[in-house]
């Protein structure tokens, strides 16, 4: 695989958003004071990651598949389900602690969100391996020059 492969960006942007969930866990794992003022800006973080994410998959990696047609135009529309589907999974989430008062409600707030944590990078990682599988048939095949019989 060259260095220039669409697929490499993709695994450094899918890289920020799990150190991003990785810096956020120890603040999750116990009663630190303050973690909640802590978190407010891994939360901002984390939404710019996945929209990093998101908008290169989309314009660099789907769009050409797209663009091309053919039988994996069906997984590209599946996968970008996937993608909603998980944007609106951390919306929800989002929402419903939007204005709660998270010290008085730590317990909770912990586990709902080691549980997104969760969600999010078994969903993620789905993702990758799928987008990757796809992605390396497509522009590997595209690379490769036409034979002619």
């Amino acid at each position: 695989m060259s260095t220039n492969h669409p697929l490499d960006q993709f695994h450094r942007l899918h890289g920020d958003v799990l150190t991003l969930l990785d810096r956020a866990r120890p603040y999750l794992s116990g009663r630190e004071a303050g973690a909640c003022v802590v978190l407010t800006p891994f939360r901002t973080e984390l939404t710019a990651a996945l929209h990093a994410l998101d908008a290169y998959t989309q314009q660099a990696l789907f769009g050409p598949i797209l663009t091309a047609g053919g039988p994996d135009v069906a997984t590209v529309w599946t996968l970008q389900a996937e993608y909603i589907k998980l944007g609106f999974d951390y919306q929800v989430y989002q929402r419903k602690w939007a204005g709660v008062d998270i010290n008085a409600h730590w317990a909770e707030y912990r586990l709902a969100g080691l549980a997104m944590m969760r969600h999010m990078r078994e969903r993620i990682g789905a993702l990758d391996l799928a987008i990757s599988a796809l992605c390396e048939r497509h522009f590997d095949a595209a690379r490769e020059p036409a034979t002619v019989d």
